[in-house]
Order: structure tokens, then sequence, then C-alpha cells
């Protein structure tokens, strides 16, 4: 009986510099999906196995892609223009002359380097970032000569951080593998059962070998991942470039809309996804003290909706609410970072009453999915802090005339039934998950990915970490005073500007849930997807799933496409559509018709409907939902 070894141990070396053009033409071989390999840039490598492998992927794609249906895996096939199985699925590689794509030559540049002194250790460590140097070096690089050197230093530091945390996660099924096989080859037998929880030995001589050139035999293993890690690093110099610019680029406005700021000296990410190139939200800190959040997408619907709330305030006294300030620059924008802050006893009527107003003006606007991340408690003052998901259109499929309009749907509230509350009004608080892949000896001799316990710390969202019981009574109150002032502004409302400003506006659609695109996507890092650009396109196959259903009559294609598209490069699905349009965009492309009525069309007839009958249901639904209290 023989065991595994590590990729690292029956690789040999290469030199620095000699080799690494072939390795990585074969690893952008390795790499390619199954529409590329036809293409003219790979040419067929004939192989004893060749038939036997493309018969077996042909059945893993059919099963992953059409439950096996072989009706819906030809319509999957010819949707993503495959129409030459053998060529697409059978071994390939890169044709003399063809160039490296810009992934793999980013992969030559940083490989060829000499090592990179190592970044001053993260806290708390990130898993194997010594490792990671090489790449980190070369992109920080390449940012220095798009933009000049990064100042302060801090401030760069805090951008490598985030690559090297990006990065670390693409790596650490592969990484954590490897190490574990190459750790077995050296440990004493003492060790295996007892090590050292402070050694570094062996991690330090692993990552030594991965510097010293055998990252090269390690993508030429896991090809998939040679992509994955040389994109990222791509796309982190153009969004890194993108904040660096666009807070230079941005001052005179910033310091017209925030105050002064001086220069900026800390950059934290936030609890975002990863979208579009992995652009995600971002907390910037200045000298001046001053803290504003960057969301790197436009920001027209939150300075439409914090105007709305403005001139709600100013008309009636239902609406007492805190408004952000927020500096909406066309592609993206920048807001107040609003503060957590515990509420005193005596204040928590006027806490729950403001979040009934909020209800009833996401209610009113056809919010959804404004969860627990969404909403930040500042003393008396809840505010919601992400409101990309107000004027949610309705997909055509679904009979929107039918399904009752509910403040339910705006996420606030909690869903009886559910598997974890994630509403803002009682998600949130500290919770013990079990089963969780957690590191153990992070950069140490016992370092493992194992099922092991997280802890959450409480969010923000609730008035005090400790607060459980909802004041009904004063929810219910302000529901019912913002709701009948809507009612009585409304005609004001829909010809004023303030209502005017949410036309045109992007507003975000999930055809999923996140949670769904992030376990699609961890799917896709392990060790048996990463082996091929083919395994991998197996893995995200799933998607494809919903077209083997015959009774979905849309065209998705187009929206699978993109969806794939996203998790490829590693990233989270973002799609959004016009308030005053009914296509769904998705990035570089529209899916026509995909929604019954613009946004800003439903919400205007949603306002339009309030009632007292309506609102007497939605008060049922709120008290159902939290408990207590008689009818305001």
């Amino acid at each position: 009986m023989t065991r595994e070894m590590s990729t690292l141990a029956r690789a040999p070396t290469e030199p620095k510099r000699a080799g690494i053009d072939a390795a990585l033409a074969r690893v952008v071989a390795g790499a390619a999906t199954p529409p590329e390999r036809p293409s003219a840039a790979f040419e067929p490598v004939e192989a004893p196995d060749r038939q036997p492998l493309v018969a077996e992927r042909r059945r893993q794609w059919a099963e992953a892609a059409a439950d096996g249906d072989a009706v819906a895996f030809g319509a999957a096939l010819s949707a993503v223009g495959v129409d030459d199985l053998d060529r697409a699925l059978g071994p390939v590689r890169l044709r003399s002359g063809v160039p490296l794509p810009a992934w793999a030559a980013f992969l030559r540049d940083a490989l060829a380097a000499s090592p990179a002194a190592p970044a001053p250790a993260s806290d708390p460590p990130i898993p194997f970032e010594e490792a990671l140097a090489p790449f980190v070096r070369t992109a920080a690089g390449r940012l220095a000569a798009r933009v000049g050197e990064v100042r302060p230093a801090s401030f760069a530091l805090d951008l490598e951080r985030d690559l090297r945390a990006a990065l670390s996660l693409l790596v650490s099924y592969a990484l954590t593998h490897e190490f574990g096989l190459f750790r077995l080859d050296r440990q004493t037998m003492a060790d295996r059962f007892a090590p050292s929880p402070e050694s570094r030995v062996l991690y330090d001589r692993f990552v030594g070998h991965l510097l010293a050139g055998d990252w090269l035999p390690l993508f030429e293993a896991y090809p998939a991942l040679a992509r994955l890690v040389g994109g990222a690093c791509l796309d982190w110099v153009e969004r890194a470039a993108e904040v660096v610019e666009r807070t230079a680029a941005d001052r005179t406005a910033l310091e017209a809309a925030f105050g002064p700021l001086g220069e900026a000296t800390h950059l934290w990410p936030m609890a975002s996804d990863r979208h579009e190139g992995g652009r995600t939200v971002a907390g910037v800190a200045f000298a001046s003290g001053v803290r504003l959040v960057y969301k790197p997408r436009p920001l027209g619907l939150e300075a439409a909706f914090y105007g709305l709330l403005g001139w709600l305030r100013e008309r009636d006294p239902a609406f007492d609410l805190r408004v952000p300030r927020v500096l909406d620059r066309g592609s993206h924008g920048w807001m107040e970072f609003v503060r957590p802050a515990p509420c005193s006893e005596s204040g928590l009527d006027r806490f729950y009453r403001r979040i009934g107003v909020l209800l009833a003006v996401a209610y009113a606007l056809n919010g959804s999915d404004l969860h627990m991340e969404n909403l930040v408690a500042a003393g008396e003052h809840p505010v919601l802090v992400d409101v990309e998901t107000v004027m949610t259109p309705v997909p055509l499929v679904e009979d929107a005339q039918t399904t009752p309009r509910s403040v339910l749907t705006t996420g606030i509230l909690p869903r009886a039934g559910a598997e974890e509350d994630t509403s803002a009004l009682t998600g949130g608080g500290a919770r013990t998950f079990e089963d969780v892949p957690t590191w153990c000896g992070v950069n140490a001799d016992g370092m493992a990915l194992v099922a092991g316990v997280a802890s959450r710390k409480a969010l923000p969202n609730r008035p005090g970490p400790d607060t459980e019981a909802v004041d009904s009574g004063a929810l219910t109150e302000g529901f019912a005073a913002a709701y009948r002032a809507l009612v009585r502004l409304r005609g004001d409302l829909l010809r004023s500007p303030v209502w005017a400003a949410f036309r045109g506006q992007r507003v975000r659609y999930l055809p999923r849930s996140t949670a769904t695109y992030t376990t699609v996507l961890m799917r896709s890092l392990r060790l048996d997807a990463l082996r091929s650009g083919v395994d991998r396109w197996i893995a995200l196959a799933v998607l494809s799933r919903p077209m083997a259903d015959p009774t979905e009559t849309r065209d998705l294609w187009p929206l699978v496409a993109a969806e794939r598209r996203a998790l490829l490069g590693g990233y989270v699905p973002s799609f959004t559509a016009r308030t005053d349009g009914t296509a769904l965009v998705l990035g570089d492309g529209l899916c026509e018709g995909f929604f019954d009525a613009p946004g800003a069309d439903r919400a205007a007839q949603g306002l339009n409907a309030l009632d007292e009958a309506d609102l007497a249901v939605q008060l049922r639904t709120i008290r159902a939902a939290v408990g207590g209290a008689a009818d305001p």
C-alpha cells in the first residue's frame, strides 16, 4: 500500500527563470475551460486515456448540469457554444507562438523575481501569507507603476493585506493538503502525535520550497488554481488603483461633503462580499479622525433614499430619523461611517418607534434584503446603511398580482421557521457555529484546517448586545404613524423632485441567495475542481440545474453565463436593474424583459395602494412576527 506524496516532494524544482514559460504554457492549457479548448490557441493532445477521460468528464458534466437528462444537457452545451465534446473536454496544449494570457504573464513575472522580503505579519495571521509574498510584491509593483508610491505606508500595507487575505482564501485547500503531505514526509513519529504548538521549522521549510521555485509544480498540479491566483492579483491592481485614484480625485468633493479630512491613513474591509473583480465595501480612515465608507458602485439610490427621508422629516414629526450623509460619484460613492452605540434604557421606546418608521418606508418602496448587516444601531437611532435593494422589481415569471405585498419581504422582520434569524430587527446576536472549517495553529508546524467551532460577535444592528425583547408597541406605533403620513403626503411626494431622483438608479437584484453562490464558489475551490479548467467548470455546472426543470420557461442562459463568469473569477455574482427599466443587467449585457414592470413604477403603484385595510393586515403581520400589542 502506498500513500500519496506531496506535489512538492515528487516534482523536481526547476531553476529560476529556466523553464518557467514552458511550465506556464502547460498550466494555461490545463486551466482552459470547455468553451476555450476548441479555439485556435490550443491543439488536442493525443493520449491513450483521452477517450475514457472525455467520456467521464461528459458524464460528470451532464450529471452536474442536468441531473443526467440528455435533452437538458444538450441545451446546456448549445448555450455555452460547445459542439465538439472531444475538443472541449480532452487534453490540449498551447500552440507554439501563442502568447501567455495576462494572468499567466503575471505569474511568470512573480515567479521569476528574486525572493521577496517578508511583509509584516498580519494580526491575526493570514494562513500561508509568507508563501504569497511573490504575488503580493509583484502586484504592489504594478500598482506603484500605475499610481506612483502609495502613501502613507500604512495605507499601502492595508491594501496589500487585503490581497493576501483574498489569495489565502483561494489557495487554502490546496496548500493545506500539500503542507499536510510535506509535513508527513518529514515529521518524526513523536511530532506527529504531539506536535509543538510553537514550532515553525517545517512550515518555514515548506514556504521556503514554494519561494525557491516549487510554486511552478504546484500550479502544474492545480492549473485552475494558478488561473485564480494570477487573475486575482490583476484584479487587485485595478481595484486598489481605483481606491487610491478616487480618494485623491474626490478630495475637494469629499471635504465639501464631510469636512476636513487630511491624508488617508488606513483602509479596512467591511462585511461585504467580493463582486465584479473583487471589489468590496471598505472603510477609509483619514488623519483628521473622520471615517468614511467607500462603496465601489453608484450610490444614486442611497442618495435618493436619504433625500426622501429628509423630505419626509421636514413635513411630519413621525419621521424623526437620522439621515447619513452620502456622496454619489456616479461610478462609486462615499458615505459617512455610522458608529454603533448602545441605546439607553430610556431611549428604547424611541429606537423601536423609529424602526417602525423605517419599516413603513421600506415597505412602501418595495424594499427587500434589508437584513441584519444593513442596519446600525447608533444610540436611539436605527440607521439603514445599505439600501441598494429598495424598489426591487418582480421577475415576470412570478405572479406578482396574486402574491400579496408584505412587510416580511423587507427583511427587517424575522420570519417564522427560518433556519437562522438574519433580520435587521432581531438577528445578528452573538452566535456559535459548529462544524465550520476552522484554522488551528496558523502558520506553524501543526497548522490544520479542521471542522471546528466558530464564534460570531453580536452585530451592531440591535440597540444593545443583551437586548432580546422588542418593544412591539413602539414598533407598531411608529409603523402606523409613518404609514398614515405616507398616505397623506404621497400626492406631493410622487410629484416632487425627491421622487423623480429615484428614476434611472441602479437597484440590486438577487436571482439566488448569496449563501447559494458562496457554497458553489467554495466547492469550486476544492482540490478535485482545481486540477483543470474543465473540472472547475463542471463544479460550477450546478448553476444550470434550473434549466433542466421542464416547468422553467424563461431563457436564463445569459444569467447563468454571467453567474459562471463571476464565480470562475472567484467572486460572488452581482446583478442589477434600472429603476425605470425591465431588463436584468448582467455586467456586459442585458436580459431583456426579465421583470414585469420597472421598480419605480411598482413602488409608485404600491404607494398609491396604501390604505387602512392594508395597514391592518401589515400590523397583524408585524405582531405575528414579533408578538404583542393592540392596533395603534
